[in-house]
């Protein structure tokens, strides 16, 4: 499905694309690095009040 795309692949079991909208929300506030607000979507089980208070607090 995802050619051997380790990361693609996990993206796809974790749910990321419906996290779309929310990435775009996110970029809007100014939080531009796509990676790291990916990586604390999956922390924070898709909630963007945690990942925005994860984001001000400096955690990564």
């Amino acid at each position: 499905m995802n050619k051997f795309d380790l990361e693609q692949s996990v993206d796809d079991l974790c749910g990321v694309s419906e996290w779309d909208p929310i990435l775009d929300e996110l970029e809007e506030m100014g939080f531009r690095n796509k990676e790291m607000n990916k990586k604390l979507l999956k922390k924070n089980n898709g909630s963007i009040k945690r990942v925005v208070m994860d984001l001000i607090a400096g955690e990564n």
